[in-house]
């Protein structure tokens, strides 16, 4: 069903490819503008990582009744002073966790930082592709496309195998023909995609290798602040610790780290009795809730723990999937009745387009999406949900409540 000269696809389906590589286009220009505006200012990452000033004794910070000469020439600092660098760590300490930046090294801490939040991208673009394609058609590692083009009767007997009967229901003729192509079209097209994005992580962890092998004596921020005299249960004025603060923004390296300093009390609670994994539940974290459950030898969080509140971790996750649903159907009464706010429909591949500028974003346009009266997390949202680290997930209601679902799961599991 290969295209002679002359022959191209109709109008909407043109369309609706053009539509799809913009997503691409676009989505990778985002990513890519932010990565130059983080490398402008890549001190925003690790702007409170920076040694201290090597003491001059010069008469400030020292012992001014000291009667020992050699105390004085080596510039034996006040007990006062001492401590304000020991506060500054244990500051630095609880900004890193925060932040998610104590597993980066010392010496390429940025690059490092910026190779792999672009590696956590392009592996999720290639796993989306992987299950799109894996749904339309099973077993798609081992199509090549010399098979599939190599005769007319070796397409049709392809496309009777994988193509879905629905997108030919009521095409005859020419139609079902260019309906055929479109389908062989899209799968070389995803096939392409999937391979030029294994490329791309192939070359960011060949980078990231470089890097380790160039500083083999590098150590990671956890590393040195704990040489410097920080304390790894720190916590600042509401008891939280460096563990939480991580768990609580979803930070699973920096997690992983501090699991593995020396000393680290993982089941500390704070003021409010919540310990990490209460923050990593309550924010469907469940990667860190699995972590923290396997804790480690002696050192692990019961998951029966509650809170001031008489909240386990499983109950706080229960909890904010039923308030967010409760929160969006209130959120829903101003949509339907009051019209207060555009309703967002995510756009699917098939569907024809009605407005370009929304549609290359993903979206169908909001003015002329019929809303249905009660609002349905499986299809409906009202507005990307942003995490407590301040970033948005790009996930529908229904994608964070299943998070949340499986994070609870993770809860009541046995530590693996």
């Amino acid at each position: 069903l290969g295209r002679g000269k002359g022959e191209s696809l109709p109008c909407g389906k043109m369309v609706d490819a053009m539509i799809e590589d913009m997503q691409v286009k676009i989505s990778r220009m985002w990513t890519s503008t932010e990565d130059t505006l983080a490398g402008a200012g890549a001190s925003v990452f690790m702007p409170f990582i920076q040694p201290l000033e090597t003491f001059k004794p010069d008469g400030e910070g020292l012992d001014e009744d000291s009667e020992d000469e050699d105390a004085v020439k080596t510039g034996k600092q006040k007990p006062d002073e001492l401590r304000k660098g020991h506060d500054m760590r244990n500051k630095q300490l609880l900004e890193s966790a925060f932040k998610g930046t104590l597993h980066l090294q010392m010496d390429y801490a940025f690059e490092q930082n910026r190779l792999t939040q672009e590696l956590v991208r392009e592996n999720a673009a290639l796993q989306k592709e992987k299950d799109i394609i894996q749904r339309k058609v099973p077993g798609w590692e081992t199509i090549k496309a010399k098979e599939v083009l190599a005769s007319k009767e070796a397409r049709l007997k392809w496309l009777d195998t994988y193509m879905p009967p629905k997108l030919l229901r009521g095409q005859v003729g020419e139609a079902k023909k260019l309906a055929q192509q479109g389908f062989v079209d899209d799968f070389f097209r995803r096939k392409k995609r999937i391979r030029d994005t294994k490329k791309r992580v192939e070359r960011i962890r060949a980078e990231l290798s470089t890097l380790e092998d160039e500083n083999p004596e590098s150590k990671t921020v956890l590393q040195y602040l704990l040489e410097e005299h920080a304390e790894v249960n720190v916590v600042n004025e509401d008891g939280f610790t460096p563990l939480m603060l991580a768990a609580r923004n979803g930070h699973l390296e920096s997690v992983e780290v501090l699991m593995e300093a020396p000393h680290i009390d993982v089941g500390k609670k704070n003021a409010f009795g919540s310990n990490a994994m209460h923050y990593a539940a309550m924010y469907a974290h469940k990667e860190i809730v699995a972590l923290l459950r396997a804790g480690k030898a002696g050192n692990k969080i019961n998951k029966r723990d509650k809170n001031n509140m008489d909240k386990t971790p499983m109950d706080l996750a229960n909890n904010e999937h039923l308030l967010l649903v409760e929160h969006k159907e209130t959120m829903w009464e101003k949509v339907y009745k009051e019209k207060k706010f555009l309703l967002v429909n995510n756009m699917k591949p098939k569907e024809p387009p009605d407005n370009p500028v929304y549609n290359a974003l993903g979206l169908h346009d909001p003015g002329g999406v019929v809303p249905p009266k009660k609002f349905k997390a499986n299809r409906w949202r009202i507005s990307k949900i942003k995490d407590p680290a301040g970033r948005v997930d790009d996930m529908t209601e229904e994608e964070y409540m299943k998070r949340w679902y499986s994070t609870a799961k993770k809860c009541a599991a046995p530590p693996k």
